[in-house]
């Protein structure tokens, strides 16, 4: 599943990168080796963080038979995933599309949730937590905090935060992306908080 997750993401952003010939979030480390180094190592730490659940399942030796948890944590990382793949293709013919530029997406599944393609990242993630979890036993429950790390970066410090910031910046004056706003559920589909 993790395999499965990697290869598609990458290769969605691989393909974003080539098309736009850059990839900003990169703009600032690549002028300073110091401030590229943290960066990486920061990206080393959570991709390990991410991968505990995994990490756990590889290395219990204990193989009880695939139970009702399993099949819970992998319909819902299939959902997940499912919704991201989805979001991501649809926003990406939404830009490729000359007559949506400078507009902002309000179709498909970006309609019920501004931002469903983290919606599906976060479920995805629970749902690994929850498949390989059906092995766990004492400490080994503590690797729920790569599902919860993956919720808190995406919802208070890197992806949500700084999307809605950049969208009120070059949409606040628009009362359509305003009542957007005011509409549409920020993650879950269809629940406004």
């Amino acid at each position: 599943m993790v395999f499965a997750w990697a290869c598609r993401l990458g290769s969605f952003l691989f393909v974003r990168i080539m098309k736009d010939g850059e990839d900003k979030r990169f703009d600032r480390a690549k002028e300073s080796p110091s401030v590229m180094f943290k960066f990486w190592t920061i990206q080393a730490i959570w991709v390990f963080v991410t991968l505990l659940p995994t990490l756990m399942l590889n290395s219990e030796r204990r193989n009880p038979p695939i139970g009702t948890r399993d099949y819970i944590g992998w319909g819902i990382w299939a959902g997940g995933f499912l919704i991201e793949v989805i979001a991501d293709a649809q926003k990406t013919y939404f830009r490729n599309d000359p007559a949506n530029k400078g507009k902002f997406i309000t179709s498909g599944l970006w309609s019920v949730s501004r931002h469903p393609n983290y919606f599906g990242e976060i479920s995805l993630w629970f749902g690994l937590y929850i498949s390989a979890s059906s092995v766990f036993s004492g400490a080994q429950y503590f690797s729920v905090i790569s599902p919860v790390a993956v919720m808190l970066l995406i919802t208070k410090l890197s992806g949500i935060p700084l999307l809605e910031k950049a969208g009120m910046k070059k949409w606040g004056d628009n009362p359509e992306y305003l009542k957007y706003i005011q509409d549409t559920p920020s993650l879950i589909p269809f629940i406004k908080t």
